[in-house]
C-alpha cells in the first residue's frame, strides 16, 4: 500500500505513452536506461559468481521490466495493488537467476 502511488503514477506514465509520442519517446528512453542499468548489474553479479553462470542478464533485464510495466498496466485497469505481485515476481527471480 505505501507504494500504491508509485505504481499508479507509472500506470498513468504508460497510459498517457500510448497517445503522446513525447511521453513514449520518454518512456522508452527511461526503459533503456533501466535495461542497461539491471543488465550491468547482473553481469557484475554474474561475473562474481552469486547468480548462475548460464544467466542471460539481458533476458532478465527484459523480464523485470515488461514484469513491471505489465504490472503497471493492470493497475491502469484498476486493478487492487498488493503484494501477491512481488511475491510471484521474487519467486520466478529467484528460480531463474540463483545457482
Amino acid at each position: 500500500p505505501e507504494q500504491a502511488p508509485v505504481h499508479l503514477a507509472r500506470a498513468e506514465v504508460v497510459a498517457a505513452a500510448r497517445t503522446r509520442p513525447t511521453v513514449r519517446q520518454a518512456l522508452v528512453d527511461i526503459e533503456s536506461q533501466r535495461h542497461n542499468a539491471l543488465r550491468d548489474a547482473l553481469l557484475g553479479t554474474r561475473q562474481r559468481q552469486l547468480v548462475r553462470g548460464d544467466l542471460d542478464p539481458d533476458a532478465v533485464a527484459t523480464l523485470v521490466r515488461s514484469s513491471s510495466m505489465a504490472h503497471a498496466m493492470a493497475l491502469s485497469d484498476g486493478s487492487p495493488v498488493g503484494t501477491p505481485w512481488r511475491t510471484v515476481l521474487t519467486k520466478v527471480l529467484e528460480s531463474a537467476v540463483l545457482p
